[in-house]
């Protein structure tokens, strides 16, 4: 955790050493996230957990910084989570959570009309809502849990994907990888209601809840900016 500091002060020295004159791109995301969590209980076990589909939509603004190389910032709203299952008589756990994430990737392209690229690097997630959700028969309860999560998600992403021209822009699609680094579980007494009904349960401190998921995103950018320095 405390390099993480360091790796994003690196990626602002990017930001403001870009040519004043390059040709940069900004645009609009939406996509999937087939999201799932990490989980690691006390003991050092590993939590049986079912993947969840959620969405992603926002925005992309990409700097150009040296020939095929770009920082691609990636502000969006993006919802995670994933089903923890228990063992019985103990009821699963379904994870909400939602985050304006912002992906800081450096961004490698290759080619000219259809290009292909890579990218990596971290993103910050910045929390919205946290909840969970439980059926104890035959009813089912809802938790609010963000006073009890991390506020802030630090992931490291990798993907790969193709562009190519379309009207006055590009028109791109990508699969990537996020894992989360940050242990978003900070313990406490939790209130499940359904109704009038009211459920306390106290959430372990030391279980360890994190992050994780494969995305495809699907996008349009197009020029501002000075003189093209690459072939798009």
């Amino acid at each position: 955790m405390r390099a993480f500091p360091y790796l994003f002060s690196a990626f602002l020295l990017l930001v403001f050493a870009f040519p004043v004159e390059a040709q940069h791109h900004v645009g609009v995301i939406a996509g999937l996230n087939f999201a799932d969590l990490g989980t690691k209980t006390a003991e050092g076990g590993v939590v049986e957990t079912v993947p969840r589909t959620k969405f992603a939509i926002g925005g992309v603004f990409e700097l150009w910084l040296r020939e095929n190389v770009y920082l691609h910032i990636e502000p969006k709203y993006l919802q995670k989570g994933g089903k923890l299952i228990q063992e019985d008589p103990i009821p699963d756990l379904d994870f909400k959570f939602s985050f304006v994430e912002v992906p800081l990737f450096v961004k490698l392209a290759f080619g000219e009309n259809i290009r292909r690229y890579a990218f990596f690097g971290p993103s910050f997630g910045f929390l919205l809502t946290a909840e969970v959700e439980s059926k104890y028969e035959p009813l089912i309860y809802t938790a609010d849990v963000k006073d009890i999560t991390e506020k802030v998600d630090f992931c490291l992403g990798m993907g790969t994907g193709i562009s190519f021209p379309l009207g006055g822009g590009s028109i791109f699609i990508d699969g990537r990888y996020s894992a989360g680094m940050t242990d978003l579980n900070k313990g406490g007494t939790v209130e499940f209601k359904s109704g009038d009904a009211v459920i306390v349960e106290e959430i372990s401190r030391s279980d360890r809840i994190s992050t994780k998921g494969f995305q495809i995103v699907l996008g349009y950018t197009f020029p501002i900016g000075g003189r093209k320095l690459v072939t798009e």
